[in-house]
């Protein structure tokens, strides 16, 4: 949904001349920040990574609007890429903002200021694994006269790749598009993201970052095989000059397995039980900013 089409008819049913001009400034978006053909510099900035967050989201949204616009649902689609600025979020009418991020969590703000009046718009968004949840609050204030709004939102990713967040760059050939992502946090076992097998393959992406000074540099999975027999795992990250690594344990935490060749690329196979939780670590030894990767595990 655009706030430039529920600001258009909020002017339609503007009171005074001032308010049209205190509202046709730079707009925000419902999840995006606005702007004319440049990018919005009311945004605030971020620099976090693109962990759950790149890729293209298509988005229903309830609005609540005191505007004019009464209450009602829109759907829309944006997308979100890595930039020097951090991750920005572009809608259809190529409008943008630049997200801080926090864990699985985005927000931004925006505000902008005429000597007739003032808007300012606060969001924020949730990420899990192909899902994302959020809402937004807004406000415009011009010539004696206020209003605004909020909403709240739910969508799904309909395309990307974990692989091509920019972090560390894609001189690994690039990552295959996952089946599911790691849900945040999975940090230790007790919250490791629990991996559904329907058949043969299943892969799953997630994010690391540098096991010297990062703060998520272990990503934990939860594995249960549907059959007892040999299983192969597999992990590549999206970049040759990272060194991300793998370990297997069992159901009570024992190390039996793991992979910790120099590179971004491990795999290890071994025989599991049916009925049994193993765990998978996936660990970001050394990496420039960051390693995005799949983790793949194949039924022999």
């Amino acid at each position: 949904m655009s706030f430039i089409e529920l600001f258009q008819s909020f002017i339609d049913r503007s009171r005074s001349a001032a308010l049209v001009l205190a509202v046709s400034a730079p707009l925000a978006l419902a999840g995006c920040g606005g702007g004319d053909d440049d990018k919005d510099e009311g945004g605030s900035g971020g620099n976090g990574d693109a962990v759950n967050m790149v890729g293209t989201w298509t988005v229903t949204e309830t609005i609540t609007d005191t505007c004019g616009g009464g209450s009602y649902t829109e759907t829309f689609t944006f997308t979100i890429t890595e930039e020097s600025a951090g991750l920005v979020l572009e809608d259809e009418m190529e409008d943008t903002v630049v997200l801080q991020v926090n864990g699985n969590t985005a927000t931004w703000s925006v505000n902008e200021t005429t000597e007739e009046g003032s808007f300012s718009l606060e969001g924020t968004a949730t990420f899990s694994g192909n899902n994302i949840s959020g809402s937004s609050e807004w406000t415009i204030q011009a010539d004696g006269f206020s209003c605004g709004g909020s909403s709240t939102f739910t969508g799904t990713r309909v395309s990307g790749d974990p692989g091509t967040g920019g972090n560390g760059g894609d001189d690994n050939g690039g990552l295959p598009t996952p089946d599911a992502m790691e849900v945040e946090p999975n940090s230790d076992m007790y919250s490791a993201t629990m991996i559904n097998m329907t058949g043969s393959t299943v892969t799953y992406g997630g994010f690391v970052s540098d096991g010297f000074d990062g703060e998520d540099y272990i990503d934990y999975f939860a594995f249960s095989p549907p059959v007892s027999g040999s299983y192969t795992i597999t992990l590549k990250g999206d970049s040759a000059m990272d060194d991300i690594d793998m370990a297997v344990y069992d159901s009570i935490g024992a190390e039996i397995a793991e992979s910790s060749t120099f590179g971004p690329n491990e795999s290890v196979t071994l025989t599991l039980n049916a009925g049994l939780v193993y765990y998978i670590e996936v660990y970001g030894y050394e990496t420039l900013e960051g390693s995005n990767y799949v983790l793949t595990v194949t039924r022999n």
